[in-house]
């Protein structure tokens, strides 16, 4: 324990939201399996990871243990994983509002990712084992950073750089599409369309910087830690209220924000509703017609609800429909 740490509270508080970000998206993994969109089964290796970490930071473990030990090992597993996966997004979202290229495209480049991912987390991990492996600092960060621990350093810093030009030159050319746009378009409407699409460009664009900001700062304080062997309080804060934060962010933008997750809820609330409302037609018995047809009523006017709903909204542009679609010209990760 170093003597410049957050206060327990802010810690446990961060952690907690983390801890339940992290198991709703497990949750959601699980139970919701047609509706596994293509950035839930890239997240979920790390979401597992973290969600271990989280719990083993909220219960403090004395080095050299054999709990200590397995989370130095899952760390060298997963933690080149959190810049990769940033690098990516990045890179999609670059290739995507740049080059403009198409579904089967980012696709094929996102499968391809998954796999170099895995092979160079496992390789960081099973290089970590071999080497020389600091005493004092496995005493510290209860960590096997062994002879691989300088191509991390490297690796760390080229991947934050990486994502910092992605997100940076994806702004710059949206932002020149916008003016440009504003300056050229004479018809209100299609200038409101074309508006439109470029505001849904920078939402999209919103998911990479959120990963850059989650992740840089638990990044950096890795790194500072690993060379110096001690973190200014800033820093720890930074450290503390992002990792923690992290899942619980994730959670909203990649759960709470995804309308298949969202019809699916709604559909288990209206079964529920039906189950209740037909046991309360069969307790009041000559009511029962009145009650049904109350609720046919609104059953319709939900269906319609929803219908209208999807066609007010472009599912097209949606970065959170599943991977099967084939247009071409739908969102970022259909």
């Amino acid at each position: 324990m170093q003597e410049n740490e957050p206060s327990k509270k802010i810690s446990i508080l961060f952690l907690s939201l983390g801890i339940f970000g992290y198991c709703v998206i497990i949750f959601t993994y699980l139970k919701f399996k047609k509706f596994n969109n293509i950035y839930l089964k890239y997240l979920i290796p790390l979401s597992c990871y973290d969600l271990v970490s989280c719990c083993i930071a909220l219960i403090p473990t004395k080095p050299h243990t054999t709990l200590c030990s397995i989370q130095a090992l899952l760390a060298m597993l997963f933690t080149p994983m959190a810049p990769f996966w940033c690098v990516t997004i990045s890179l999609l979202t670059y290739l995507w509002l740049v080059w403009q290229i198409n579904q089967q495209t980012r696709n094929r480049i996102f499968h391809w990712a998954h796999l170099v991912m895995w092979l160079i987390s496992i390789t960081f991990m099973l290089s970590s084992l071999f080497g020389p492996t600091s005493p004092e600092q496995f005493e510290q960060y209860c960590f096997y950073p062994g002879v691989i621990l300088k191509v991390l350093y490297g690796y760390y810093w080229f991947t934050i750089t990486l994502c910092l030009f992605f997100c940076i030159w994806s702004i710059v050319t949206v932002s020149k599409w916008m003016k440009k746009l504003g300056r050229t378009s004479s018809e209100s409407k299609q200038k409101a369309q074309n508006k439109n699409f470029l505001l849904f460009q920078l939402k999209t664009l919103s998911v990479p910087l959120v990963f850059v900001w989650c992740y840089l700062w638990p990044s950096i304080h890795r790194i500072y830690f690993w060379e110096k062997k001690k973190t200014p309080l800033w820093l720890e804060y930074m450290h503390t209220i992002f990792f923690g934060l992290t899942g619980f962010i994730l959670c909203i933008i990649f759960v709470f924000f995804s309308s298949p997750v969202i019809n699916k809820l709604k559909s288990i609330c209206f079964k529920s509703h039906k189950n209740n409302l037909n046991r309360l037609n069969s307790n009041i018995g000559s009511d029962s017609d009145s009650d049904t047809s109350s609720f046919s009523e609104w059953n319709s006017n939900f269906s319609l609800s929803d219908d209208n709903d999807k066609k007010k909204k472009v599912h097209k542009n949606s970065i959170f429909t599943s991977e099967d679609s084939s247009d071409d010209s739908s969102g970022l990760f259909d």
